[in-house]
């Protein structure tokens, strides 16, 4: 598996698949940068259609958490959220071959660091 390093995720905006055990999400981190000089969010959602999402928490870049807020649409114990959790985690700490061989597949669909 190639190196990815833990900061892709705190990208501008960096979407992902993970596939396996019957399931294939789509995620997408979006970096949002705060006018009053606050550290940027970082937003964790599931993509379910072109340019449609569906929200699921705060991505911390700092420790490769997702926490959930109020405004989370999925419970804390379902399946999504351990999901994004689990792949986030490590993808910040450089395991990767985990995911594979726990039998999933990661793949970068699209990442960016300038917006576009």
């Amino acid at each position: 598996m190639s190196q990815v390093s833990g900061g892709l995720l705190a990208e501008k905006t960096t979407t992902f698949r993970l596939a396996g055990c019957g399931r294939d999400w789509v995620f997408r981190m979006v970096r949002v940068e705060n006018e009053d000089g606050r550290a940027p969010i970082h937003f964790a959602v599931r993509m379910v259609g072109p340019e449609k999402y569906v929200y699921i928490g705060v991505y911390q870049p700092e420790n490769g958490w997702v926490t959930m807020t109020r405004a989370s649409q999925y419970p804390e114990d379902s399946e999504i959220v351990r999901a994004v959790r689990w792949v986030s985690s490590l993808v910040w700490s450089g395991n990767l071959d985990e995911i594979t061989q726990r039998g999933w597949e990661f793949q970068i669909i699209g990442g960016s660091d300038d917006g576009k």
